[in-house]
């Protein structure tokens, strides 16, 4: 179940469960827990539990995306670099151990990765080198792996000149991403340093500015 504060105007959205005059809607089209939102442009957003695509102006329910078995775990959203056309993709990653990249615009599954050894926990995705990174007990670049303990990564930041922070129990691992050249055609992730400041298992990452970060316990 979704609700959310919303302006006078505009039509009646479909599937409408409640609606109160201060403008309250309530959208039910969620069986469980609603664990994500995340907004993919200037009208529509994106829930989960279930996957599903709304109108934000209107209430109206547009795709469900179907394709994990188990709960999700992570998602994300970022533009296309391969259309002409401003183009929103949508990543998600489930405990079936799979991530899973949709269009936004019809709901079709795009890409399907399945090599996970553990559950995804959090994805990143760096828009700059078009890669993207998830996090669990491996962090994944692509087809390259880097093995971290089993309390896992918990959260992604990415920070620049091609660095990414991971949030891996009371530890902060800065790994450096190394580009493809004319000797190695793959990408490669090197550990840089430890930073050891927590007391506790470090929760989130936000990257407030362009040059910092900062994590929370």
């Amino acid at each position: 179940m979704l609700r959310w504060l919303m302006g006078g105007g505009g039509r009646e959205p479909q599937g409408l469960a409640e609606k109160s005059p201060l403008q309250t809607i309530v959208l039910k089209a969620h069986h469980d827990i609603v664990r994500f939102l995340v907004q993919l442009d200037g009208y529509r957003f994106v829930s989960a539990g279930i996957i599903v695509v709304w109108n934000a102006q209107t209430g109206e329910k547009l795709l469900e995306l179907n394709g994990h078995t188990q709960k999700i775990t992570a998602i994300i959203s970022f533009p296309s670099l391969e259309s002409c056309e401003e183009k929103q993709l949508i990543l998600t990653a489930s405990a079936d151990r799979t991530v899973i990249v949709w269009d936004s615009d019809n709901g079709r599954q795009v890409q399907r990765i399945s090599c996970f050894q553990a559950t995804v926990k959090c994805l990143t995705v760096l828009q700059r080198v078009d890669v993207w990174l998830s996090g669990g007990n491996h962090l994944y670049l692509l087809c390259k792996t880097s093995h971290l303990s089993d309390t896992g990564i918990s959260a992604l930041v990415e920070i620049p000149k091609n660095y990414v922070v991971a949030a891996v129990g009371k530890e902060l691992i800065i790994f450096r991403l190394v580009a493809p050249t004319e000797g190695s055609l793959e990408w490669d992730i090197l550990e840089v340093e430890r930073l050891l400041d927590h007391q506790d298992n470090i929760l989130s990452l936000i990257n407030p500015r362009p040059r910092s970060w900062r994590g929370t316990s």
